[in-house]
């Protein structure tokens, strides 16, 4: 009886403690769940649901709707949509809980890779361990394109071992992790170097190709790449092009180098002296390598994007910690306590970095604390708006906002930030544009079209988007001039198309 409750010799657990580790993993899952469904969804990844829902209803992609982002986010982002409205719930609500189960499903397919190549005796705790990494290093960012990276990542970095058994992996089931590859470079092109940077390295070290993985990579990005040039051709011959006319940033390190991505780096530097320096208790099937060479392929993709953002670090974040853990794990018993120590300490700093994030959204949750999202989507119950816009680069003054008030949003842009773009691409060359853009132009068709009933109007960012609109355009002008303030916000001021105002549209002109 003692094997029920204790682990046996080759550290495989028992029945009772995999199915506690399990329940309490499970346990998680719902904790995190229940703060997810009860605060509003990231805007990024409620922008990504609209979209999708319009774009199911027979909107065209990259017309109607401007998004910077591949076709492949948005077929993912369709299925949440779509499960929504086959069970008549809100693909707000969906979202949170496909996303878990995806987070849950790799990491199950994950740790049995693990298992089957001999690094570890059991299934369940490597499960939890690597569960718990996908569900709270991205914090406030749940449902992040990162996220999902470096969950459908995974698989294929634990096929990327070098077997310490005869575990062998069907080739259907590397091929499966192969395309998934294909994926995750198909949502960001940027990632595409870590892969390349994994597989060489172990190509080189002896460990041979993963020719099945590699197929299944290759013909995977055939067809995503086919489907979407023939799908969507816009996005290479509008979206592209507006993306380089107006919204690449300059790399500048006071942005880029945050305490977060200074955390980052650091761990990733005392991973890879740790695993320089020392060797494991037992052979870890270069485990450790694998998720540094990825880590340091996701840190440049980081950098690459230049934007400095928390979320687009996760990919790393979660394989370094990954890495440290794994050190820990492997480790000889009270050999270089100093080195453990300092592993330990890392951790911790980590865990603290995602507990700032998460503890606003407990807070949020618990109803200590409303959310802006939530003040406006009130404002336009309220006032009973059918159709609304704000006049700011924050993407969050719009999404989950128009969702959560069943509004209609009044422009194809899901904020200003080609306007911003414009404006200073303008700045910069003169006050002439260098090269064709007309992001002012379509934002004041769709403004003139719609006519919204609510506009808010960010005051704290440095641009005042209606005197800019207005400047070129007096038709927007005269349609502006029909609005009044009614409610602020801080630093927001929402405004209300007033009883009687012209109409708007081109005026008539005068012959």
């Amino acid at each position: 009886m003692a094997g029920e409750t204790t682990a046996d010799a080759s550290g495989r657990l028992s029945r009772g403690q995999d199915a506690a580790i399990l329940l309490g993993v499970l346990a998680l899952f719902a904790a995190n769940l229940a703060v997810e469904l009860h605060v509003p969804l990231k805007d990024d990844v409620a922008w990504l649901l609209h979209v999708a829902s319009n774009w199911i209803d027979g909107h065209r992609l990259y017309v109607s709707l401007i998004e910077l982002n591949p076709p492949p986010i948005i077929w993912l982002s369709a299925l949440p949509v779509l499960l929504g409205r086959l069970f008549d719930i809100s693909a707000l609500q969906v979202m949170p809980v496909f996303t878990g189960l995806l987070m849950l499903g790799s990491a199950w397919w994950t740790a049995g890779l693990v298992v089957r190549r001999g690094l570890f005796a059991g299934r369940a705790a490597v499960f939890a361990a690597i569960a718990i990494l996908l569900l709270f290093v991205p914090a406030g960012e749940f449902g992040q394109r990162e996220q999902i990276i470096i969950a459908a990542a995974l698989p294929y970095l634990a096929l990327r071992l070098r077997p310490l058994r005869d575990g062998r992996v069907p080739a259907a089931e590397a091929a499966a992790a192969g395309a998934l590859v294909a994926l995750c470079c198909a949502l960001k092109p940027w990632y595409a170097p870590a892969f390349l940077l994994v597989e060489a390295v172990m190509a080189m070290r002896g460990a041979g190709l993963q020719r099945a993985a590699i197929l299944g990579a290759v013909a995977a990005a055939a067809v995503i790449g086919a489907a979407a040039v023939l799908a969507h051709p816009e996005y290479v011959t509008v979206i592209l092009p507006l993306a380089m006319a107006l919204y690449i940033s300059p790399l500048e390190l006071s942005r880029m180098l945050p305490a977060g991505a200074l955390l980052l780096l650091t761990g990733q530097a005392a991973a890879a002296c740790l695993w320089w320096l020392r060797r494991p208790g037992r052979d870890d099937g270069d485990a450790i390598l694998i998720l540094l060479l990825f880590a340091f392929g996701a840190t440049l993709a980081y950098f690459e994007q230049g934007k400095g953002w928390f979320y687009h670090r996760i990919p790393a974040t979660v394989a370094t910690i990954g890495a440290l853990l794994l050190w820990s794990a492997l480790s000889r018993p009270l050999v270089r306590q100093w080195a453990q120590v300092a592993a330990i300490v890392l951790l911790l700093a980590f865990a603290g970095q995602a507990g700032k994030r998460f503890l606003p959204r407990i807070v949020m949750a618990a109803d200590f604390s409303t959310g802006v999202e939530e003040e406006l989507s009130e404002l336009l119950h309220r006032e009973g708006a059918r159709s609304y816009l704000a006049f700011s680069s924050k993407l969050a003054l719009g999404f989950p906002v128009v969702d959560m008030a069943g509004a209609t949003w009044a422009s194809r842009f899901p904020s200003m930030w080609a306007v911003q773009g414009e404006l200073l691409a303008e700045a910069e060359a003169g006050g002439a544009m260098p090269r064709p853009v007309q992001a002012r132009r379509w934002i004041i068709e769709d403004f003139l079209g719609a006519c919204p009933d609510i506009v808010v109007v960010d005051r704290s960012e440095e641009e005042d988007f209606p005197a800019a609109l207005g400047a070129v355009d007096p038709d927007f002008a005269h349609a502006w001039a029909g609005y009044a303030p009614i409610d602020t916000f801080g630093m927001l001021q929402a405004y209300r198309r007033m009883p009687g105002a012209a109409p708007c549209g081109p005026r008539p002109r005068s012959s």
